[in-house]
């Protein structure tokens, strides 16, 4: 920290303590302040901007950032700085004190979390709008069709099929959207977390798919003792639903989708996994790097219905139990997908 100014010690500390970088500029343009916050924000050591003039304090940053919006603008506003060769981002302040020696106090922030989450929304509401506008257009298209010509009872049928797919597909997109929304709002407010027994909840899983499926596609085996979980089961069956969906999805319709349970680190981890595997179509390296990004989809897969929000619900819902979930695939050659939960422990037995 800059020490030329003679600061009292108990301020210095509060000053260093400040999550703010902060440096002074005197009457006579130089700089003659700065504390060791706007180092660690910066990444700009605090000797190579002390005891020289403004202009050269700027032309020190705009080697290491570049600046969004007007810098005529900025005395008394505020700028975005976006660094070179990383992805921090800064927000510098300026305040133009009145009756007093200081020039100008510039003020650092690091705002690169937040930087982030804005570009992550931006990207989201883009997505989810071009995804909504496609099964809108059809439907638009189809039923102005009907409106406007006529057609005979199988041609008008075929429509009509049309436009109920396209329906339903918008009716998933949306509530996959809700759900989302809804788990990310709340942050697991709305989940009821109960202890309950894994098993029954494939038994139901196993009941359900073979329903939609075929008997012969679905194998569960169960071990004959499984620890229970701290769980909202509706949740969690969700989450498995959607890693059951793309199983038999992206597999053949002859093949095997095998769901069974994982013990191996129960001991060591307090953890137990929900594995499901098929026999499927599979993802590279590639592939995986992306499975959990919303609306991300494979472009081996695009002729597959899809809406790519399924993965990124599962993840949603598994890291909020604390859990964790393992890949394992190659092209042609299948997928693994396990999800892992805490064990659920009784502390009242533990005294």
């Amino acid at each position: 920290m800059n020490t030329d100014k003679k600061i009292p010690a108990d301020v210095t500390q509060i000053i260093d303590a400040c999550p703010f970088g902060i440096v002074t500029v005197n009457s006579a343009s130089i700089v003659d302040y700065a504390n060791t916050a706007f180092t660690k924000i910066t990444g700009i050591e605090i000797e190579s901007i002390l005891n020289t003039p403004n202009h050269v304090m700027w032309k020190t940053l705009l080697k290491y950032y570049s600046v969004d919006g007007n810098m005529k603008t900025y005395i008394g506003g505020v700028l975005t700085l976006r660094a070179n060769n990383s992805l921090n981002v800064v927000r510098l302040s300026c305040q133009l004190p009145k009756q007093s020696n200081t020039k100008q106090i510039l003020y650092f922030q690091d705002i690169t979390a937040e930087s982030e989450v804005d570009r992550m929304k931006s990207e989201f509401l883009y997505s989810a709008t071009h995804e909504l506008r496609n099964p809108i257009a059809i439907i638009f298209g189809f039923s102005e069709l009907l409106i406007n010509n006529e057609f005979d009872r199988t041609a008008s049928l075929d429509i009509i099929e049309t436009i109920h797919q396209q329906a339903k597909d918008l009716n998933h997109l949306t509530n996959e959207l809700l759900d989302i929304a809804r788990i990310e709002s709340r942050k697991g407010k709305d989940f009821a977390i109960s202890e309950e027994s894994v098993g029954k909840i494939l038994l139901t899983i196993e009941k359900e798919w073979c329903g939609r499926v075929g008997k012969e596609r679905i194998r569960l085996t169960l071990p004959s003792q499984i620890p229970k979980v701290l769980i909202d089961k509706d949740k969690i069956k969700q989450a498995i639903t959607n890693v059951m969906s793309n199983a038999c999805k992206y597999s053949p319709e002859d093949s095997v989708v095998s769901i069974d349970i994982a013990l191996d680190k129960v001991m060591s981890d307090s953890m137990i996994g929900i594995s499901i595997h098929d026999d499927g179509f599979g993802m590279s390296t590639e592939d995986i790097s992306h499975l959990f990004e919303r609306f991300w989809r494979s472009d081996r897969f695009r002729h597959i219905p899809g809406t790519g929000l399924g993965m990124s619900i599962v993840k949603e819902i598994v890291e909020y139990h604390q859990g964790v979930i393992d890949i394992a695939s190659a092209v042609n050659q299948g997928t693994t997908v396990t999800i892992w939960l805490p064990v659920y422990i009784d502390l009242a037995s533990l005294e």
